[in-house]
């Protein structure tokens, strides 16, 4: 029987994305298959207050390069729902490379 490959997820909003989330990424894929989770800009604003400095479509592109360049197995999504809600109900689907 095959093992099966643990799916790790990885969620934020990754507005201005910086070392801490590269190393949090990188430290995910030694894990298993990484689902990245990208915050929507309304997201943001309900949980910080602010606006995203960058759209939210070019923050989920920003992750997918990122990955795809480093050949990590990954799906990325924007999310619409807070994640504990996604996570807690497993609707979560991705959009893999």
């Amino acid at each position: 029987m095959s093992e099966l490959k643990r799916r790790v997820l990885v969620a934020g909003t990754f507005d201005l994305i910086h070392a801490g989330h590269i190393y949090l990424i990188n430290e995910a894929s030694k894990l298993g298959d990484v689902y990245v989770v990208v915050a929507t800009d309304d997201n943001r604003e309900i949980f910080s207050g602010e606006r995203p400095i960058i759209p939210q479509e070019q923050r989920l592109e920003i992750i997918k390069n990122f990955i795809e360049d480093r050949l990590i197995d990954y799906g990325a999504i924007l999310i619409e729902t807070p994640i504990m809600y996604t996570v807690k109900n497993k609707k979560l689907t991705a959009q893999t490379a």
